[in-house]
């Protein structure tokens, strides 16, 4: 049997031996303070304030509202003649509601007449 299939060569010997000697040569640069990622980050901000450019990112910490309900839900569905769907979606368009409000938005109405 060969050797170099005994010891897993498969004749790539003289190229492992190339890129040892290459990565051994291979030295890391030396750190410095100033090379840091914090002192680049401040060097970043201060040349951007300088050029008048304002961030995207919020100032304020935006909190969502609460999605769970009140009280509990139910599903109501209805078949309606299209011209009352559609002032219907007209109405809640126009309020800027979503259709539940809606509804209860022309409910509470309804009840102050």
């Amino acid at each position: 049997m060969n050797d170099e299939v005994k010891t897993g060569g498969f004749g790539f010997s003289s190229a492992n031996d190339a890129i040892r000697g290459l990565a051994a040569s291979v030295k890391p640069k030396p750190r410095t303070v100033e090379a840091g990622p914090g002192v680049r980050a401040q060097a970043a901000d201060r040349v951007a304030e300088e050029i008048g450019f304002e961030s995207r990112e919020s100032t304020k910490r935006v909190t969502k509202a609460s999605k769970t309900p009140a009280e509990p839900m139910q599903q109501l569905a209805m078949r309606l003649p299209i011209s009352v769907l559609r002032e219907f979606a007209k109405f809640a368009e126009d309020n800027d509601l979503s259709y539940p409000k809606a509804l209860a938005e022309l409910l509470r109405k309804e009840r102050r007449r």
